[in-house]
C-alpha cells in the first residue's frame, strides 16, 4: 500500500489540491475537464467528496451573488453536512438536524412556475438541481425542464448549479450537452 501510494504521488496524479501547489497531472486534468464541459467553464475545483463540492458551490454562490438564498428541489440529495442538508429535499435526512441554514427554499421537482416565483425573489442567488434525482427515487425531469430552468436562471440573473455526483457527469440520454444546458457550476 505504501509503495503504491508513493508511486502515485511521485507521478503527481490528481489529489487533494492546495492553492499553492498544483501537480502537473492535476493541471492537465483540469484543462481537459474545462474543454469537455458545456459552456465556457474556466476553472475546476477538486474536492474529496460530492458533499464537499456542494459546500464549495454554496459558498461560491453566496460570495459571487451577495444573496444568501438557494433554491433546491423536493426529493433532491446533496449530502449530509449541515450546509448540504439545508438544500437536500428529503426530510428523512434533515429532520434530526433542524433548524438548518436560513434562506434555502424548496421547490417541487418539475414545477417551472414555482421555480420562477422563487427565483424572482431578491434573496435567492442560485438554484441547485440534479439532472436526474437518484436518492429521491430516480426521477427524470419532464421534457424541456432543464432548458426552462436554464432560461429562468438567465432571466433572473441566478446561478444554475448542477449536482451530477450521483447520476454521473454526462449521464446517457440526460447529459447537459444533449440538453444544451450550460450551468454556472457543475460537480
Amino acid at each position: 500500500m505504501i509503495d503504491a501510494l508513493k508511486t502515485y504521488l511521485d507521478a503527481q496524479g490528481p489529489n487533494f489540491i492546495q492553492y499553492i501547489s498544483i501537480p502537473e497531472q492535476t493541471a492537465k486534468l483540469a484543462e481537459v475537464l474545462c474543454q469537455l464541459s458545456p459552456g465556457n467553464m474556466g476553472r475546476v475545483f477538486f474536492s474529496n467528496s460530492g458533499t464537499e463540492a456542494v459546500e464549495a458551490a454554496m459558498k461560491i454562490a453566496k460570495a459571487s451573488t451577495g444573496k444568501p438564498g438557494i433554491a433546491y428541489l423536493k426529493n433532491s440529495y446533496h449530502g449530509k453536512t449541515l450546509g448540504a442538508l439545508s438544500i437536500t429535499g428529503r426530510d428523512k435526512h434533515r429532520r434530526y438536524f433542524t433548524p438548518l441554514l436560513d434562506s434555502m427554499v424548496e421547490v417541487p421537482f418539475g414545477d417551472i412556475e414555482a421555480l420562477r416565483q422563487v427565483l424572482n425573489r431578491d434573496d435567492i442567488g442560485a438554484v441547485m438541481i440534479e439532472p436526474i434525482q437518484g436518492e429521491g427515487g430516480v426521477h427524470i425531469p419532464p421534457d424541456g425542464y432543464l432548458q426552462a430552468v436554464q432560461q429562468i436562471c438567465r432571466q433572473t440573473d441566478t446561478l444554475l448549479m448542477v449536482d451530477e455526483v450521483q447520476p454521473g457527469w454526462d449521464a446517457p440520454g440526460n447529459s447537459l450537452l444533449v440538453n444544451g444546458i450550460t450551468s454556472s457550476q457543475t460537480f
